[in-house]
């Protein structure tokens, strides 16, 4: 790693670390630090991950895994594309997005997965009267991930970003290339469907 005039290895790590993300990218375009590009790494590494098992399905850990590895090989090559036209999260996750749904066409067709949690924090906005309690047993759990995997792309992936990731609107508009209504519509789309098949099946 490069060190700093005047500052200990120890220090420069520690400067590093906490460096914000334009930072980071202008020393590894400069120097090509590959402990550099790490930081950028261990910074994401856990989000992309998620973003890829939400994509490729429940049972698809450690095809997420590969898939994440292959989105941070293609950050390699594609950093210096970067514009700063968005803030980098924005972009990075643009193109794992797209990277991952090219790994998943080689893949079997797998369901989403969801944790059980998003339904937990679903406001009930009239459509989920008391998700924490209909979350409560294993059953009603199990009931819940599967009425999940069956929607239907991008309202999954959007339920997903959402409540498990924290996006926010705005955030997942940029991420799947879609207006802030139209995420807003999937959204109540989706607590709907939800909601009705949850009724259905007597939870």
């Amino acid at each position: 790693m490069m060190t700093w005039p005047g500052v200990s290895d120890s220090q420069t790590a520690a400067s590093l670390t906490s460096a914000d993300d334009a930072d980071l990218i202008d020393q590894f375009l400069r120097t090509d630090d590959e402990e550099i590009f790490e930081i950028l790494v261990r910074r994401y590494q856990e989000k992309i991950f998620r973003l890829a098992a939400s994509i490729l399905g429940r049972g698809a850990e450690s095809e997420a895994e590969d898939a994440t590895q292959e989105v941070f090989v293609v950050l390699l090559r594609q950093l210096k594309t970067f514009r700063r036209e968005s803030a980098f999260s924005t972009w990075l996750y643009r193109v794992a997005r797209n990277q991952i749904i090219a790994y998943r066409r080689r893949l079997p067709h797998r369901a989403s997965h969801v944790d059980a949690d998003v339904l937990r924090t679903l406001p009930d906005g009239g459509v989920l009267t008391d998700p924490q309690r209909v979350a409560t047993t294993g059953q009603n759990q199990a009931r819940i991930m599967g009425h999940v995997d069956r929607l239907g792309e991008p309202q999954r992936v959007v339920v997903y970003l959402h409540y498990w990731q924290g996006q926010s609107v705005a955030e997942i508009a940029a991420l799947l290339d879609l207006k802030p209504s139209t995420v807003k519509s999937h959204l109540f789309r989706a607590r709907q469907r939800l909601a009705i098949a949850l009724r259905e099946g007597g939870v």
